[in-house]
């Protein structure tokens, strides 16, 4: 089933589709490809049944199929290919800060969560929350980092 979304087109429109329903024109706009190139993708992934479409007067809306066998499978490919890319441009330094900050906080590091512009393509600057277990001083954190 996944060897049949891997082209770029279906990845891309799976992963718009996965923060909501668009439309044909929208879907095309989001992605970067024609709307001809979009909606042939859109009937590969209806015929897996993937995608669903909906009639809304004249126009059609597409939403991600939750209740796919393989709906999560793909939730997370698509997750993960973002992460990844999310990572490559921003110099590795979200997975660089993961790995130290396990390091040096141990057992008392939860994870870490990046937002702000970083995440809209801006750059300007990394603003990252720190999770870790209830109790930790939060000097013993900022000494470490």
């Amino acid at each position: 089933m996944l060897s049949k979304i891997t082209k770029k087109v279906s990845l891309r429109i799976l992963s718009s589709l996965l923060s909501g329903e668009a439309s044909l024109s929208a879907l095309a706009q989001r992605t970067g490809t024609t709307k001809a190139n979009a909606s042939h993708t859109l009937r590969e992934l209806e015929k897996l049944d993937v995608v669903r479409k909906v009639v809304q007067g004249k126009t059609h809306v597409y939403r991600f199929n939750a209740l796919h066998p393989a709906a999560e499978l793909v939730r997370n490919v698509l997750l993960e290919t973002q992460r990844s890319v999310y990572d490559e441009k921003l110099g590795h330094t979200p997975i660089l800060l993961h790995r130290f900050l396990s390091h040096a906080l141990r057992g008392k590091y939860i994870g870490c969560i990046f937002f702000g512009s970083s995440l809209s393509g801006r750059y300007n600057d990394i603003d990252v929350f720190v999770a870790v277990e209830p109790g930790t001083a939060t000097s013993e954190l900022g000494r470490k980092i």
